[in-house]
């Protein structure tokens, strides 16, 4: 289990995306971005505890650093990916048991070795298996007890944070969550709902894979750009058909109404 918030400052879109599925998967809650100012302001935070940072993106790598380290708070850690160019001078004049240097892109297992060292139990993920016995058609049922999910013929296993989201996404049912409401289930609500898109990007999509055949076309959980996050128990496709035979319906009573209204004031002829 993840023990508390982590940063990660990176450009790289597929280095990102691969740091934010190892830190999902150990369910670490992730704010990305691109912006050293940004983290700078970020670890002033007591939720934040890890800190990954892509060292391209220093101008001047030993002012950079020396901010950062200035800026850590006694529990946070630093991990820089990527060499450093500085002077032997420079070099004996950065001394912190706060601060890991890891080639970059960052290999899971030094990245895991670092964090267990730091904080128990990070490392362990949920897994999920699916029975041997097929279920009924379309079943969808959480349960609490257990934690996990009983959907269609698999079984899915759930950490206490995913079953948090799904037991109130359930409830909601079918209405679109907003990124703030989610967040504030798993952390304070003092993010931005910016932030808190953020900080469920990775948390979520690492769920969708779980749950879903098919996480690029997600027929469950369903992200709504912009707003928040939906579940539709019983499939997107199926929410579809019967929204569209809804429509067909009612359109087919309203235009018989008007017919009907129509012939009742028309002017009738001559017998």
């Amino acid at each position: 289990m993840g023990s508390g918030v982590a940063l990660i400052l990176d450009r790289n879109g597929s280095t990102r995306a691969a740091l934010l599925n190892c830190l999902c998967k150990w369910h670490w809650p992730v704010l990305v971005t691109s912006k050293k100012a940004s983290i700078l302001c970020h670890l002033a935070d007591q939720r934040v505890s890890l800190c990954i940072i892509n060292t391209k993106l220093f101008s001047n790598p030993y002012h950079d650093l020396q901010t950062f380290l200035n800026a850590l708070l006694p529990h946070q850690i630093l991990i820089l990916a990527g060499d450093l160019s500085l002077s032997p001078e420079e070099a004996a004049n950065i001394q912190s048991t706060q601060l890991y240097q890891l080639p970059y892109p960052v290999p899971e297992m030094a990245l895991q070795t670092i964090i267990s060292s730091h904080f128990a139990g990070c490392g362990e993920t949920t897994k999920s298996y699916t029975p041997a016995s097929s279920a009924q058609g379309h079943r969808f049922e959480i349960d609490t007890q257990r934690r996990r999910l009983l959907l269609r013929d698999r079984e899915v296993r759930l950490s206490r944070d995913e079953l948090k989201l799904l037991q109130y996404l359930y409830e909601a049912k079918g209405r679109v969550c907003r990124y703030n409401e989610l967040a504030r289930l798993l952390f304070p609500s003092t993010y931005t709902d910016d932030e808190a898109r953020h900080l469920l990007r990775g948390r979520m999509y690492y769920l969708q894979s779980k749950i879903e055949p098919n996480p690029k076309n997600p027929q469950y959980l369903i992200c709504v750009r912009g707003a928040g996050y939906q579940l539709l128990t019983k499939g997107k496709s199926e929410y579809y058909a019967s929204w569209l035979a809804t429509s067909i319906y009612w359109t087919f009573q309203q235009r018989r109404r008007a017919r009907r209204n129509w012939s009742y004031f028309r002017p009738r002829g001559r017998r």
